[in-house]
């Protein structure tokens, strides 16, 4: 489990029990309250894109996936 201030673009996490990979984020302090990191994220299983906001004290868990080329034969 990682703080949601060290996201970065390109990143894998999971976030309710899916995947997802970062594709933008932004990190967002507005002047009288608390630090916080707006995220664009995709979901791998459906391809949507969804943006969340993690409160800097949220932690997320960084998923590693191996990728391998593959070969189809009919």
């Amino acid at each position: 489990m990682i703080p949601a201030t060290q996201i970065r673009k390109g990143m894998t996490i999971r976030h309710d029990n899916e995947l997802y990979v970062v594709v933008d984020k932004e990190h967002v302090a507005p002047g009288n309250w608390r630090a916080m990191v707006q995220a664009k994220l995709r979901n791998l299983a459906r391809g949507s894109m969804v943006q969340y906001r993690f409160r800097s004290t949220d932690k997320v868990e960084e998923v590693y996936l191996d990728g391998k080329e593959m070969e189809y034969l009919y």
